[in-house]
């Protein structure tokens, strides 16, 4: 879930940056897709590793059973309710992930200063 809404952010930051970003040279709007497009492939990795790595523990569940040529996992609603639960804190991963990359942004913009707010009170003093 994580490298599904952060590879989704990335994608839009990519668009925003395409379209207002070749006009609007001093905000740096490539350093966005640049964080979160790290972060898709940092998970991305990460997901390969879980589902072809040594342990094989996909989703947190272990064990499969195959029935009928479909992968069922054994265990009944305890399973479920863990499964459920780490798609929640999937979720709540990849969004504070976007969160923490718009507030570097912001830093960076912010001791940039495109617009050269700082530096005109800085002179009129």
């Amino acid at each position: 879930m994580h490298l599904i809404i952060t590879l989704l952010a990335a994608v839009a930051a990519f668009f925003v940056w395409y379209v207002v970003g070749r006009k609007h040279k001093g905000f740096h709007l490539e350093i966005l897709p640049i964080m979160l497009g790290a972060a898709s492939i940092m998970w991305l990795v990460d997901a390969f590793y879980g589902l072809f790595g040594p342990d094989k523990k996909f989703l947190g569940i272990e064990t499969y059973v195959v029935e009928d040529g479909r992968i069922v996992a054994e265990g009944g609603a305890q399973e479920f309710q863990e499964a459920f639960y780490q798609g929640m804190n999937d979720m709540m991963l990849g969004l504070s992930v976007i969160v923490a990359a718009l507030v570097v942004y912001a830093v960076i913009v912010i001791i940039l200063d495109p617009l050269h707010l700082y530096r005109k009170e800085k002179e009129a003093k």
